[in-house]
Parts: structure tokens; sequence; C-alpha cells
């Protein structure tokens, strides 16, 4: 006589919430019986996974239907009579393959939940972090005002003379397992104008032997929102870009160009290499495809240091003090009276 799903089930309704299961990773948790929200013969139920601690439980769609046993029993490489035998008539049988469709689902439990406190960790790497940062930069730049950086980072409100802040984060575009000091002078108009009337390739001289890298950050801008970033053509030298914006600054050429000037504009950084040819083709499917009239030059320069992690977990008194000799060493070289004695 074959065993009646209702049967069955309260066969298992006697195990859940009682027996605690573990996973191949030493995880334990215990199983709950519901009802599918859409039941059909062969998904008439939901398995609820649970544990103590775990942030939320699983839910998991099972096949419970005493058919979809019979046909799983029957896949098993066992004697061909070996259903006929005892899958119809022995429940702890029966339960045995039950068992064996939650072994299978385990392995989207234990993903999940690994995905869970993976993420939980990340957060917590960030929340610390930033906390480090934080705190770093309260002692480096004490007495100026702080903000939060959109990497997860912090900044400082500083008054260079071409830049206004100083920021400490991790950047995607630096090697692993690195955090960086970074300082971008001329990142809008106004800035720029002020920044190139003083730059020279020799005060970029004295901040690379100070520790700081140069590089130049060529972008545009609508109002005071960054739009678009360039990469430039790589034979132009930090030292060229340096020279063709201190010109470019006396020509009035550091400014707002209405839709009507660009193509004049995009022959002019062509030209002098300040744009490369992907630039401009990014460029004209930028403004083909937004609905901005007009684009602000900003000729920028990324000053950074990068640090390995590691140095986070330094005396942080000692470490605020390395950064504030590089501020101080950055804002005396950008000052409009600084003589450098470096040769070009």
């Amino acid at each position: 006589m074959k065993i009646s799903d209702t049967d069955f089930l309260n066969f298992l309704l006697r195990y859940q919430n009682i027996k605690q299961y573990e996973l191949s990773k030493g995880f334990q948790y215990f199983f709950k019986l519901l009802s599918a929200p859409n039941p059909t013969p062969r998904m008439q139920y939901s398995i609820e996974f649970y544990s103590d601690g775990w942030e939320k439980t699983h839910t998991c769609p099972a096949k419970l239907s005493m058919d979809f046993l019979d046909n799983f029993n029957s896949g098993l490489k066992e004697r061909s009579d070996y259903r006929n035998k005892t899958g119809e008539k022995t429940l702890s049988r029966r339960g045995g393959y039950l068992l064996q469709v939650l072994k299978d689902l385990e392995d989207k439990l234990l993903n999940d939940h690994r995905t869970i406190k993976n993420r939980q960790g990340k957060r917590k790497e960030i929340k610390d972090k930033k906390t480090i940062y934080t705190k770093l930069l309260e002692i480096a730049g004490k007495g100026y005002s702080l903000g939060e950086h959109s990497n997860a980072g912090t900044y400082i409100d500083f008054p260079g003379n071409g830049f206004n802040r100083i920021c400490l984060y991790e950047n995607e575009k630096v090697p692993q397992n690195t955090f960086s000091l970074e300082i971008v002078a001329g990142d809008t108009c106004a800035q720029a104008r002020k920044l190139f009337k003083h730059l020279s390739y020799t005060k970029i001289i004295d901040l690379e032997k100070s520790g700081w890298t140069v590089e130049s950050n060529f972008h545009f801008a609508w109002q005071r929102k960054n739009i678009l970033s360039t990469r430039g053509d790589k034979s132009l030298a930090i030292s060229k870009y340096i020279e063709y914006w201190r010109w470019a600054l006396d020509k009035g050429y550091i400014r707002q160009y209405n839709k009507n000037e660009f193509d004049l504009l995009l022959k002019e950084m062509r030209n002098a290499n300040i744009m490369n040819n992907r630039d401009i083709e990014n460029f004209t499917e930028y403004f083909r495809t937004h609905n901005y009239q007009s684009a602000i030059t900003c000729p920028a320069i990324i000053n950074r240091i990068n640090y390995p992690k590691e140095r986070l977990n330094e005396d942080v008194e000692n470490l605020a003090a390395q950064l504030k000799e590089k501020i101080i060493a950055i804002h005396r070289v950008y000052s409009q009276n600084y003589v450098s004695t470096s040769k070009s």
C-alpha cells in the first residue's frame, strides 16, 4: 500500500525545528516546511532554513510530492528493485530521500550565507577604514573641516593655491591594497586659472622629490559638475601640458565654451595633444546623447602618494604626522612665492 503525502509530511513535521542539520563548513541550521505561495502538484511546499545568529532566513522551493521523491529515488545508482522493496512503504527511507534533496539545497544555502557574511565583512571593513581615514585627517589637518569622500574615504577643505581639498581614500586606479593621499589641483575652471598663474615644471620636480606623483587630468565640467574625462595623448609630457595651459590661460582658453564653439575647441585640443582621437569621439558622442549646451575646460593636475594598507595598522599619531609633512610640503610648493631650486 502506497504511503500518502499526508502521512509522510506528518512524519517530517516531527523533525522540523527539532533536529539540527549541519552544512559541510560547520554551519548548523533547522528547517521548517511551509505551504508554497503558488502550490502545484509537484511543488506544494517551501523549505525555510534558519539558524541562530544568521542575518535572515532562507526559503527554497522544494518538490516534496510523493511522485517527485519516487522519481528522485529511481534516479539513484542503486539496484533496479531498490525502490520496489523499500521506497514506497518505508517512512524512514522516504525521509532519507528528502534529506538528500535538502543536501542538494544546502549548496545554495551555504552560498547565500557566505554572500551575506562577505557583505557584512565588507561593510564593516569600509566603516573601519573610513574611521581610520577620518582620524588621520583630523590629526594631520587639525583645524580644517572634514567631509566624506564618495569613495569611502575622507577629505579636508584646505585653502590651497589652485586646490581646495586634500583626500584620503582608496583609488580604484592605483595598485591594489593601497590607499592614497590625493590632491586634484585645477579641478574647476576657477582653480585652474589660479593654478597656472604660478605652476611650473620645476615645481613638479620638487613635488616628485618629496614623494608625490604628478599626472595630467584634463576634463570637462558643466556648472559645478564634472561630466567628461579625457586620457590625452600619451606623448604629451607633463612639462608640455603645463607649458600649454600657462599659454592658454593668457589666451583666455580656460573658460566655458558654448556648443557652437565645440568644433574649434576640439581642433585646438587635438592639435595641442591635450585630447587624443578617442577623446574626440567620446566628446562628440557624449554631447550628442546629452542635452548640455556648453562645457567648461578644466585642466587639472592630480598629485598622489600611495601607501600600503598595512600601514593603517600603525600608530595613528605617527602615520598622521607623516601625512602632515606631505601636506605641508605640497602646500609650500604650490604657494605663489615658492622659489624652486630644481632645474627644468
